[in-house]
């Protein structure tokens, strides 16, 4: 019942209603099985059939329950540049209507590993203004992308999808559309899958955004990692919003990219800049070349996009540390070992030759008992001495 009562509301509720309707049920809504129930009546529908319980199936789910079951259309295209994901990178979809008057209202998206199993990988990120249209259900873990409301949508929307760990292996994404009214209209697969095989993991430049006023060697160090100026300005020496394409691998932008071009030279007018609504600012016209990309602030309202990288001085200066700390610490070791060692061969020794000794003589505790006592040792042994020559 919480499957069906989440897929009814996957039409109707608003976000706000959503929340306290318990919409992140429908993050347990399956885009291939969703209309696979069997009739709640037997209202005649073109497209069932009685099953063997005698109930007519399949249907969607009560509410939708007039809708058709959903078919492939070439009217919808989820589509991507890259062939290949990085893991733990960003991977922007397009999803576009290709026909007339086949916009939409309703949407589910999301990823699974394609191994049979439908496993939901990955997550759906938005720049920090969000999204008019679209969200990620708090109760998803951001691991599905729905409509915000039944209103129409347009021909064309952009996703940005957080690529999955390293060792998912290939993915596949689960599209299912709705058109037309909720207990009427139709459910539409894209007429093609989107898979996608992974690929090597990004282990060069990370980029990330500063914050407002912030250098980028500020916000690589907050990080523990040092500013990548080649990165930066090999971005920057791209046109237009191509100066954000290996930056969107790691951050997202609002639509669309915004040029600075023509713009006074302050700080908040350069390249790979964003603002707090996450919208992204190039600059491409050569007019205020940047003269040090990772050392320079930027306005109180604008943020720097930076590529950062491990930074070798300190690594090399901590396996230094940590190299002579160990030699350090091996010397010192050897020489308590030896230490040791000398003392206890030392101790050994003196023991064994005057145990006898030490119990008489440690009985005496006055000088002159102790030398009276020391003697009677000698001439004791002395008369042993004789009596084993003698015998």
């Amino acid at each position: 019942m919480i499957l069906i009562f989440a897929l009814f509301i996957f039409i109707q509720a608003t976000p706000g209603s959503a929340n306290s309707s318990g919409i992140g049920s429908a993050c347990l809504a399956d885009a291939i099985k969703l209309c696979t129930l069997s009739c709640p009546n037997d209202t005649p529908r073109p497209w069932a059939k009685k099953n063997d319980a005698g109930l007519l199936s399949p249907c969607c789910p009560p509410g939708m329950d007039l809708v058709a079951p959903p078919t492939h259309n070439t009217a919808y295209s989820l589509t991507s540049t890259q062939q290949l994901y990085n893991p733990g990178s960003i991977v922007t979809l397009s999803l576009d209507v290709l026909k007339k008057d086949f916009k939409y209202l309703g949407l589910l998206l999301y990823a699974v590993q394609d191994d049979g199993r439908e496993i939901r990988v990955g997550t759906w990120t938005f720049p920090k203004a969000g999204s008019p249209k679209f969200w990620t259900p708090p109760m998803c873990n951001k691991k599905v992308l729905m409509h915000k409301h039944a209103g129409v949508k347009h021909i064309h929307h952009a996703f940005d999808f957080v690529a999955p760990p390293v060792g998912t292996g290939r993915i596949r994404f689960r599209v299912l559309i709705k058109h037309g009214e909720t207990n009427g209209g139709s459910f539409f697969w894209p007429q093609a899958e989107l898979t996608m095989k992974e690929g090597p993991s990004l282990v060069s430049s990370v980029w990330l955004r500063g914050d407002f006023g912030q250098s980028c060697a500020a916000a690589c160090k907050k990080e523990g990692l040092s500013c990548d100026a080649q990165a930066i300005n090999d971005a920057i020496a791209s046109k237009g919003k191509a100066q954000f394409n290996s930056a969107s691998k790691f951050v997202p932008c609002a639509r669309p990219h915004i040029s600075n071009n023509g713009k006074s030279c302050d700080s908040g007018n350069s390249p790979l800049v964003s603002s707090d609504d996450g919208f992204c600012f190039y600059r491409d016209d050569d007019i205020c070349p940047p003269e040090n990309v990772c050392n320079e602030n930027t306005s109180k309202d604008r943020r720097r996009t930076c590529a950062c990288k491990r930074s070798t001085t300190t690594n090399s200066h901590a396996s230094t540390s940590a190299s002579k700390s160990t030699k350090a610490t091996a010397t010192t070791t050897r020489t308590r070992t030896t230490t040791k060692m000398r003392t206890k061969i030392a101790t050994k020794t003196t023991t064994k030759s005057t145990t006898k000794e030490n119990q008489i003589v440690s009985t005496a505790t006055h000088p002159l008992m102790r030398i009276t006592v020391a003697v009677l040792v000698v001439c004791i042994n002395m008369w042993a001495g004789a009596q084993s020559y003698a015998g």
